[in-house]
C-alpha cells in the first residue's frame, strides 16, 4: 500500500505529520506499506528505511 501525503502552501502540519508518523510506524513493521510526502512544487520524498 502506498500512502502519499500532499503538502501545499498553507497546509496544517498536524494534518500531515500525525498520519505520516502512523503509516511510517506501520512501514517499520512490514514491507507492504510505503509512505511518501508529495507536493506540486517539489520532488516526492521517501524517508530512509
Amino acid at each position: 500500500m502506498l500512502a502519499q501525503f500532499v503538502v501545499f502552501d498553507g497546509f496544517d502540519s498536524l494534518d500531515v505529520i500525525a498520519p505520516f508518523q502512523v503509516f511510517s510506524a506501520a512501514r517499520a513493521r512490514t514491507a507492504r506499506v510505503d509512505v511518501e510526502l508529495a507536493c506540486a512544487d517539489c520532488a516526492i520524498t521517501r524517508p530512509p528505511r
